[in-house]
């Protein structure tokens, strides 16, 4: 299940990947909303945004790749037709 689950998460990756586009605009939009947000919510001084612009970066990019695999499978849903034959026993 495990070896599956890679397999899918690599080929989402791979196939999706080169069409998200994360602008610096986006990383200080979410720098600003959540990062220095939560900080301040705990009473604690945020990260430097350039200290934190890899992690919000890649969060970004995973959350569009995310977005792009929720529109293909439900695109992918309205085309395919599967049929489950049951064996001459019942299972």
């Amino acid at each position: 299940m495990v070896a599956g689950q890679l397999y899918l998460s690599n080929y989402l990756d791979s196939r999706f990947r080169p069409a998200v586009q994360v602008s610096a605009k986006q990383v200080e939009d979410f720098y600003q909303e959540a990062v220095v947000t939560r900080a301040r919510t705990r009473n604690q001084k945020p990260p430097a945004l350039d200290a934190s612009r890899e992690y919000i970066q890649e969060a970004l990019t995973q959350r569009g790749i995310n977005e792009q695999a929720d529109i293909w499978l439900k695109e992918s849903r309205g085309r395919l037709h599967v049929e489950k034959f049951l064996k001459e026993n019942g299972k």
